[in-house]
């Protein structure tokens, strides 16, 4: 798959992913329009939908932040951003499926 097509079928900016992996974002775009590659020497944290949503809400994966995790549910509820009875389920960051991780990264976006 490539980049473009990864950040696009997970919802991922250009300027989502260079915060995520400490560069620019003009380096980003000539990665994407194949003007230069990523340093072989690039570490590279997990860019997936889940670190997405971790950054928006400036959690981090752990267990002691899942519980921030679920007030925030409780909130999108209650204001009728995100109602998925599913939820209520969800015993750690494992258990949110990609697409409703997805689904709440629009609604923190549009915040």
């Amino acid at each position: 798959m490539k980049l473009s097509q990864y950040l696009v079928k997970n919802g991922i900016s250009q300027k989502e992913l260079s915060d995520l992996l400490k560069v620019s974002q003009p380096t980003i775009h000539k990665w994407l329009y194949g003007k230069s590659l990523p340093s072989a020497s690039l570490e590279t944290p997990s860019c997936g939908p889940l670190s997405v949503l971790l950054k928006h809400l400036d959690l981090d994966n752990t267990e002691e932040d899942f519980k921030s995790f679920k007030e925030v549910l409780r909130g999108f509820w209650k204001s009728k951003k995100y109602q998925n009875k599913e939820a209520a389920d969800w015993s750690s960051w494992e258990d949110i499926p990609t697409a409703e991780i997805r689904s709440l990264i629009k609604i923190c976006k549009a915040e």
